[in-house]
């Protein structure tokens, strides 16, 4: 596994030069994302359609998620080997379920239920003042409080992934101490951009054709996946191998 480069020798990330590359990646890439992600991409539209629209009870619910985290843990490792690797393939990729894309898919959830344990406190105690909050802006507003804490725990341990992705064996603690020096640079790059990308629904008129506006919201959604793992390589490149001239 890869050591996290000697303290003496680590820089505050540069977050606007990884934002700059990272919303410029499915330029710089378009040929070797269009052939390895095209299929999956697909596939991730299909999954939130059914979701949304014929998954109406909790089994079906959630056998849609599991099968939607597994296809989205191969497109996200997908995006990173690009990055890290320009791992380049000569024709379109069809997806196939790896160990690699398995211990992704397992750390992500992992994550996502460390952070969710770390958040049921404040939803609990949001829910005791939902009576007493009149506004609705106000009551998302303390949602969206309660839930920054969360993305912050998810941005310390977020470099596991791109690891993960590279077939290394990282840990909890390895992720906490790689970020020790850039916990709000983390924060923004791996913390803040999921929280907006995530909230990106918020943006649907409630007047607006349904399938439509599903499926083109879904792709656009993807689309800014692919720049947000590309900022968290960035990280991991920048961090982690020590490379300091990104590009």
């Amino acid at each position: 596994m890869h050591k996290v480069v000697n303290n003496s020798e680590i820089k505050k990330l540069p977050v606007i030069t990884i934002f700059s590359l990272a919303f410029r990646t499915p330029i710089i890439y378009r040929e070797a994302l269009l052939k390895v992600l095209i299929l999956p991409a697909l596939l991730l539209i299909a999954l939130d359609y059914l979701d949304t629209y014929y998954a109406h009870t909790l089994l079906k619910s959630l056998l849609v998620m599991i099968v939607y985290f597994f296809v989205y843990s191969y497109f996200a490792v997908s995006v990173h080997r690009i990055i890290l690797l320009d791992e380049r393939h000569k024709n379109i990729v069809i997806p196939r379920l790896s160990f690699r894309v398995l211990l992704y898919s397992v750390w992500l959830w992992g994550i996502v239920i460390v952070a969710g344990l770390i958040f049921l406190p404040w939803f609990l105690f949001h829910e005791m003042l939902l009576e007493k909050l009149e506004s609705e802006r106000l009551y998302q507003i303390f949602l969206y409080m309660g839930s920054l804490p969360c993305f912050f725990i998810i941005a310390k341990v977020s470099l596991i992934l791109p690891a993960i992705a590279l077939d290394r064996h990282p840990t909890w603690l390895w992720a906490w101490k790689a970020s020790r020096h850039n916990n709000w640079q983390m924060f923004v790059i791996a913390g803040i951009l999921p929280f907006l990308f995530g909230n990106l629904e918020l943006l649907i008129p409630d007047d607006a054709p349904s399938l439509v506006t599903e499926i083109i919201f879904s792709a656009l959604y993807l689309f800014l996946v692919i720049i947000e793992v590309s900022a968290l390589s960035l990280s991991y490149k920048y961090l982690v191998l020590g490379k300091r001239e990104l590009k």
